[in-house]
């Protein structure tokens, strides 16, 4: 077996889909729709803010019958299908993208459309290969892996509206985390930061209760379709936040800024302003 690094296009690839010279391999990938349009227009956001993704894996092999070399997608499908569904006008992203939601490919710039266009997809191509290799590569490369602690098993599990309101909240007080000490960069990594979050909201919905991770994942399936408190949490988050950067400032980096310590402010602020 042979793998080689390579990258194509998103023009080329569509090219490639158009001419049938890639296929998708159901024997390897899931549906092509599972994604839901808030963790596609996610990663079409990270395209077109030039963040890096993971490498998509085809697998390279001679069509006998009309002597033409062909590629299978053996992992990918999903980021590809998002892809080229954006491109076709399929669906706009959604306010997971904080410069262009509500926008479908033609509403971009041209110049935006162009850049797209031009981005390169990190490729390994598989070649010389049977197709029990290339089930022997992922199994080992899935036994390296890291298991996954709740929080990240929660957001695997869920792709939904609550999904992604922590996920874009986490991005948005990133910054504070890291000056204040409340995380390290390893912790958010891993997710800590999700989890204090949603503990936090858990606090909005049900007052001063003791976290656990089925409170945390029904938090999460209770809102996977819509979030119709999406604004009012957002607008507490954002309060509370911004009272600790601008009062307790002299307290950043110490053990006052435990993330305990942080969920037991926020929930004694919220009780003192809402509930009191």
């Amino acid at each position: 077996m042979k793998i080689d690094g390579s990258a194509y296009s998103i023009s080329e690839l569509r090219e490639m889909l158009q001419r049938k010279d890639l296929l998708v391999n159901r024997e390897y990938q899931r549906g092509s729709r599972l994604w839901p349009t808030g963790a596609r227009s996610y990663f079409i956001d990270t395209i077109l803010t030039e963040f890096p993704f993971p490498k998509l894996y085809f697998y390279e092999y001679l069509d006998r019958e009309v002597r033409k070399t062909k590629r299978e997608i053996v992992d990918g499908q999903q980021r590809i299908t998002a892809i080229m569904d954006f491109v076709d006008g399929k669906y706009a992203l959604t306010n997971v993208s904080q410069r262009y939601h509500g926008s479908r490919f033609s509403d971009l710039d041209e110049e935006v459309q162009d850049k797209f266009f031009s981005c390169p997809v990190p490729v390994d191509v598989i070649r010389n290969a049977e197709k029990s290799d290339i089930l022997e590569m992922f199994r080992r490369m899935n036994a390296y892996t890291l298991p996954l602690n709740d929080a990240e098993k929660r957001h695997s599990s869920y792709q939904g509206a609550f999904k992604w309101f922590i996920n874009e909240s986490a991005s948005e007080f990133t910054p504070i985390f890291i000056e204040y000490g409340i995380f390290t960069k390893r912790q958010i990594v891993r997710m800590a930061d999700a989890e204090l979050l949603a503990e936090m909201v858990l606090s909005l919905e049900q007052g001063i209760v003791s976290s656990s991770n089925v409170g945390l994942s029904n938090l999460y399936k209770k809102y996977d379709v819509e979030f119709i408190l999406e604004s009012e949490y957002q607008f507490r988050l954002g309060e509370f936040f911004s009272y600790v950067t601008n009062n307790l400032g002299v307290l950043r980096k110490s053990f006052l800024m435990k993330p305990y310590v942080m969920h037991s402010l926020f929930c004694a602020s919220m009780h003192n302003k809402y509930c009191a």
